[in-house]
C-alpha cells in the first residue's frame, strides 16, 4: 500500500499494489482523514509492482511514475498522464555518440487529443545500456496570485540625500517565477556601447532577440581557440551584460553563424555543424554536433543549407531545409545554374504573411540575385541581377549581404536588403551600411545609407560577416559590428560595439527567491551609468510565474533633483514695514513643479523657535505662494526673527533665511536724556538731545 497527501485538500490518496493482503483490484483510493478506505471507491489502472512505484499529489488528479503498462500488459516506457482514461504516447528515437536527443511534448496523444492531467510521467530508457530514468511534468493552468508594491512615486536621487534617493518595487507571488521592471522615457534614446575589452580578436557577430530583450553570440579567438560567447541587453540594444564563455570547442572553423529567439527558446547554429539551444534565455545552453553545416534559420524554425553539387556537371544549386533543426534533411529547391560552384549563398527570410522564403545569393564577381518561393518550394521565381552598377570591394561579395523582412506599419511586409559593401571604407577597415527595399522582392529601390537608427551613417566592419543587424517587428534597428581599432596592413577587429535607440532608460530583472519574493531598486541612473533628467517616466513590471502565466502593472515616477527656488526676496511680510505688535503675514513666491509643504519658524528676543505649518496655493505654472501667519505679540516684544523651509515632493529643502542672517522686523526701544542746556529752553536756546536704544537700532528709519 502507497499512500501520499494532498497538502491543499486535506485528502489522502492511497494505491493497493498487494493482492496478498487485499481483495482489491489493483489502483487509486481517496480518502479524508478517519474514512474508511474498504468503504470508498476505487480507480482502476493497470500498474507495475509495487517496487519503484511512486506516488506523488499536486493539487489535483494524481502523479504515477514508474514502468507503464499497455493494453496487453507489457511494461513498456513511455508517457502516463494522470487523468483516466490513461494514455500512453511511445517515441523511439536514435541518438548519434555524444549527441543530444530533443523530443518536443505538447500535452497531446499519438491521436492528437489534449490531455486534461495535471501531471505527465515520462520514463525514458536507453536499449543499449539498460540505463533509464524518470521525470515528472507538473502542469499548472492556474495563474500565480501575484502582490507588487512600490514605495514613492518621485525621487531626488542627488541632491537631498537620505530621503526619498530610491524607488523600490517588489513583488510577492503564490509561485516561483521571475520579475522584470523597465522605465520608460517619452523619447527615444540612441547611443553606442562597447560590449568586449580591445584584447581578443572578434569576429562574426550575430543577434537576436525581440521586445526589451535581445541576444548577442560572436567568436572570440585566443590561438588557438575560438570561444563561443554570449551577452544578453534588457533595454532593447542599449547597453549589455559582461559577455561570457559559452564554448570553447570551435578549434579552426570558419566562424559564420546564425541566431533566432522564438517561444522562449534561444538558438543559434555555428558554421562547423554546432547547434546550442538555450530554455532559459541564456542562462544554460546545450549542445549538439550535428552531421550537415547549417547556413541559417528563420523565423518559423526551419533550417536552412545551401550548396552546389558538382557529381551532376557542376549545375546544381541546392537549397536545403531541416525541419527538426538540423538532424534530417530534404530538398527543398534544386537550381539549375551555369557553373554552379561560383555562386554562394548568402542569406534567408521568411514571411509570416504569404509563407513565403526568400533567398539572396551572389556570384564571384558583382552580381546578387534574388529569389522567393512558395512555402513547399514548389514554384519560384529567380530575379537578374539585383545590383547594377555595384562596386565589387572584395571577392566576398556574398557575405556583405544580409536580407530582413520587416513590418512597414501598416499590416504589410517589405524586404530589405542590407550591405557594407556598397562603399569604400571611411576609416579603419570601417565602411557604411546601405540599404535597399522591395515589397514584392524582385525589384528593389536605390541604395541609401541606413541611417534610422540614430540619424547618422552606421559603420560595419570591412571584413566578412563582421556586422549584423536585427530588424524588429516595432521600432529602430539594432545594430552590432566588430569594431578595428589597431594599425596596420590587416588589422583584425578587436571590439563589439551596439548602436540603438529605445525608449528604455532603466532595466533589470530577478528571479523569485526561496519565499517567491523579489525586489528591484532605481536609484536614478540609466543602465549605462548616466543621470536620468528631471521629468516623469513611464514604469511597468512583469511578474511570471513557473507555467509562463504574468501579472502585469505600470504606473509613473517622477524624478526632481531640483530645489525649491524664491522668485522674488522683496517684500516677505504684510504689512511690509510691520511691527511686532502687528499680526504679520509673511508670502514666499516659490517656483517648483512638485511642492510639498513649507514650515515657517519664528522667535522673539531669546525666545525658542515656534513652528507655523505654510499654506500652498497656486500662483501660476509652476509657481506658488507659501504663506503663513505671525500673531501679534506683547508690546514689549522689540523684535521678530523668522525663517522658513520649503520642501516638494521629492525631498529637496529651500532654506529661506536671508542668507543665515534671519529675517526680522522690531520696534526702537530707546531711552533719551538731556545732555545740555538750559532746564527749560526756550525756541532760541540750543540744547543736545542723546537717545540710548535698548533694541530694534538696525530698523531706525528716521529721528
Amino acid at each position: 500500500m502507497h499512500t501520499t497527501l494532498d497538502y491543499s485538500s486535506d485528502i489522502f490518496y492511497f494505491i493497493e499494489t498487494d493482492h496478498a493482503y487485499s481483495a482489491k483490484p489493483e489502483g487509486i483510493i481517496n480518502a479524508t482523514w478517519g474514512q474508511d478506505l474498504e468503504t470508498r471507491e476505487i480507480d482502476i489502472f493497470q500498474s507495475e509492482s509495487a517496487t519503484g512505484f511512486n506516488l506523488y499529489a499536486n493539487n489535483g488528479p494524481k502523479i504515477y511514475t514508474a514502468n507503464s503498462r499497455n493494453d496487453i500488459g507489457n511494461r513498456v516506457p513511455g508517457i502516463l498522464t494522470s487523468s483516466q482514461p490513461f494514455s500512453l504516447v511511445k517515441h523511439v528515437s536514435s541518438i548519434s555518440a555524444y549527441g543530444t536527443g530533443l523530443y518536443v511534448f505538447d500535452g497531446k496523444d499519438d491521436l492528437r487529443n489534449l490531455s486534461d492531467a495535471n501531471a505527465f510521467s515520462f520514463y525514458i530508457k536507453f536499449v543499449e545500456s539498460g540505463r533509464t530514468n524518470k521525470l515528472i511534468l507538473y502542469v499548472d493552468n492556474e495563474a500565480a496570485t501575484v502582490d507588487i508594491s512600490t514605495s514613492t512615486n518621485i525621487i531626488s536621487p542627488v541632491v537631498s540625500l537620505g530621503q526619498q534617493d530610491t524607488f523600490t518595487i517588489n513583488s510577492t507571488s503564490t509561485e516561483s517565477g521571475t520579475m522584470s521592471f523597465n522605465i520608460k522615457s517619452d523619447d527615444l534614446i540612441a547611443g553606442e556601447f562597447n560590449i568586449t575589452n580591445n584584447i581578443a580578436t572578434i569576429a562574426y557577430p550575430t543577434i537576436c532577440g525581440g521586445g526589451l530583450e535581445y541576444f548577442l553570440f560572436f567568436d572570440n579567438t585566443v590561438d588557438p581557440i575560438k570561444q563561443l560567447m554570449f551577452t544578453k541587453s534588457t533595454d532593447r540594444g542599449l547597453t549589455w551584460e559582461d559577455p561570457r564563455v559559452i564554448d570553447n570547442t570551435l578549434i579552426d572553423s570558419y566562424g559564420r553563424k546564425d541566431s533566432i529567439y522564438k517561444d522562449g527558446i534561444l538558438y543559434v547554429y555555428t558554421y562547423n555543424d554546432f547547434f546550442f539551444y538555450s530554455y532559459d534565455k541564456g542562462e544554460t545552453f546545450i549542445k549538439t554536433a550535428l552531421d550537415q553545416r547549417v547556413d541559417g534559420i528563420t523565423s518559423d524554425l526551419i533550417v536552412w543549407n545551401v550548396n552546389f553539387d558538382l557529381s551532376l556537371d557542376n549545375t546544381n544549386f541546392i537549397f536545403n531545409q531541416s525541419k527538426d533543426f538540423g538532424k534530417t534533411w530534404e530538398t527543398f529547391i534544386n537550381l539549375s545554374l551555369a557553373s554552379a560552384n561560383d555562386f554562394f549563398y548568402s542569406d534567408v527570410a521568411y514571411d509570416p504573411i504569404s509563407r513565403n522564403y526568400s533567398f539572396v545569393f551572389a556570384d564571384d564577381q558583382s552580381n546578387a540575385y534574388y529569389l522567393t518561393a512558395t512555402n513547399n518550394g514548389s514554384t519560384y521565381i529567380r530575379s537578374d541581377n539585383i545590383l547594377p552598377g555595384f562596386v565589387k570591394r572584395s571577392a566576398s561579395l556574398y557575405d556583405t549581404l544580409h536580407l530582413d523582412l520587416r513590418g512597414t506599419g501598416i499590416g504589410t511586409t517589405e524586404w530589405i536588403l542590407t550591405t557594407n559593401g556598397n562603399e569604400l571604407p571611411i576609416t579603419m577597415f570601417n565602411a557604411p551600411i546601405s540599404y535597399k527595399t522591395s515589397s514584392g522582392g524582385i525589384t528593389f529601390n536605390a541604395w541609401a545609407n541606413l541611417t534610422e537608427t540614430t540619424g547618422e551613417v552606421l559603420l560595419g566592419n570591412y571584413f566578412q560577416r563582421n556586422w549584423h543587424i536585427n530588424f524588429p517587428e516595432k521600432g529602430t534597428p539594432i545594430f552590432v559590428s566588430a569594431i578595428t581599432q589597431a594599425s596596420g596592413a590587416f588589422p583584425w577587429p578587436n571590439m563589439i560595439r551596439s548602436t540603438a535607440s529605445s525608449r528604455i532608460i532603466f532595466s533589470g530583472s530577478q528571479v523569485l527567491d526561496g519565499d517567491n519574493y523579489a525586489e528591484i531598486d532605481f536609484l536614478g541612473f540609466s543602465n549605462a551609468g548616466k543621470l536620468v533628467p528631471d521629468g516623469i517616466y513611464e514604469w511597468n513590471c512583469k511578474v511570471e510565474d513557473r507555467s509562463g502565466f504574468a501579472t502585469k502593472t505600470s504606473g509613473s515616477i517622477t524624478i526632481d533633483n531640483t530645489i525649491p527656488s524664491l522668485i522674488s526676496n522683496e517684500n516677505l511680510t504684510t504689512p511690509i514695514d510691520t511691527l511686532p505688535i502687528n499680526t504679520t503675514t509673511v508670502s514666499l513666491l516659490i517656483s517648483e513643479t512638485n511642492p510639498a509643504s513649507g514650515m515657517l519658524y519664528y522667535r522673539i528676543t531669546n525666545g525658542q523657535w515656534k513652528v507655523v505649518p505654510m499654506a500652498i496655493s497656486s500662483y501660476d505654472t509652476n509657481k506658488y505662494n507659501f504663506t503663513a501667519v505671525i500673531p501679534s505679540q506683547a508690546y514689549n516684544v522689540a523684535d521678530v526673527s523668522w525663517k522658513a523651509e520649503i520642501e516638494d515632493s521629492a525631498g529637496n529643502t529651500l532654506v529661506v533665511d536671508n542668507n543665515g542672517l534671519l529675517y526680522s522686523y522690531a520696534k526702537g526701544v530707546f531711552t533719551y536724556v538731556k545732555q545740555s542746556g538750559l532746564l527749560s529752553p526756550t525756541l532760541y536756546d540750543d540744547w543736545t538731545w542723546s537717545y540710548i536704544f535698548t533694541s530694534g537700532f538696525g530698523h531706525l528709519r528716521n529721528v
